[in-house]
């Protein structure tokens, strides 16, 4: 792969890592600030972590750091086909909701989140985590072994 891809893939992971991390801690840590995200970018995953628990046997707290947790992994490039799967899995968990069948409109289904979901799967199969991530390092260990 050409080292230029290698580095627009280097910054996908880590801008869609920190978006995940930054959900997090927003909801952590400043939920005011989740309150205010809602209007802009990737709107319905903000609005999603901001209200009420889409399990009810699972606080809201724990939500928000799986999102934190999925974030750091991405960014730092460990597990990262793992944590991109989690992180699609949260943003079509937020989107789904959304979509009204009853009356079709291209916008349901061209939008912020179906971006992110699209970025995530470039991470997933364009081996995001061996350009400067630790799963170079993981990988490393695996060949050491055998």
């Amino acid at each position: 792969m050409p080292h230029s891809l290698r580095l627009i893939i280097l910054f996908l992971r880590i801008a869609s890592g920190l978006t995940f991390f930054y959900l997090g801690l927003s909801k952590l840590f400043n939920p005011e600030l989740s309150l205010t995200l809602r209007d802009h970018s990737i709107s319905s995953l903000y609005a999603w972590l901001a209200g009420p628990t889409p399990i009810a046997s699972i606080p809201s707290n724990v939500i928000a750091w799986i999102f934190l947790v999925v974030g750091a992994f991405i960014t730092v490039g460990l597990f990262t086909r793992i944590a991109s799967i989690l992180a699609i899995i949260l943003v079509l968990a937020s989107w789904l909701p959304t979509v009204t069948f009853t009356s079709f409109s291209p916008a349901q289904f061209i939008n912020d989140d179906m971006i992110m979901v699209l970025a995530l799967l470039v991470l997933v199969f364009g081996k995001a985590g061996h350009y400067l991530g630790l799963d170079t390092i993981t990988r490393f260990w695996k060949r050491r072994k055998s």
